[in-house]
C-alpha cells in the first residue's frame, strides 16, 4: 500500500514537471478517490486529455465510484464508466483528443 502511494506521489511530480504545471500543495499531490480536482486523476488522463474532458472524466468516475459502493471492482468499473462519459463528448484524432462535432438533427 505505502509502495503504491510512494508511486502515485512520484508519477505526479514528473507528469507536473515535465508540463511545467504549477504543484499543489503536498497534500494533494496524493491520488485519492473520489478525486478532488484534476491534478489527482491518473498521469494519463492529465497528459492525453484536453482540461473539459478531464472534468467529464472526474465527474464521471466520482459519480460512478460513489455508485458502486461494496462492489469488489468498484474502482475498475468507475474507470470504465468515466472513460465512456468522455467518449461520448471526445473521440481521439491521432494521437489528441478532440470534442465531436455537433450533428444537425
Amino acid at each position: 500500500m505505502a509502495s503504491q502511494l510512494i508511486y502515485r506521489k512520484a508519477t505526479f511530480c514528473r507528469g507536473a514537471l515535465a508540463n511545467n504545471d504549477q504543484q499543489p500543495p503536498a497534500e494533494d499531490r496524493l491520488a485519492r478517490m473520489p478525486y478532488d480536482t484534476n491534478y489527482q486523476l491518473p498521469l494519463a488522463i492529465r497528459t492525453y486529455l484536453p482540461d473539459h474532458a478531464q472534468d467529464i472524466y472526474r465527474e464521471a468516475f466520482n459519480h460512478a465510484y460513489a455508485a458502486h459502493a461494496g462492489d469488489a471492482e468498484r474502482e475498475k468499473r468507475a474507470h470504465m464508466i468515466a472513460w465512456a462519459a468522455v467518449k461520448r463528448s471526445y473521440v481521439k484524432d491521432g494521437e489528441r483528443w478532440v470534442q465531436r462535432r455537433k450533428t444537425a438533427s
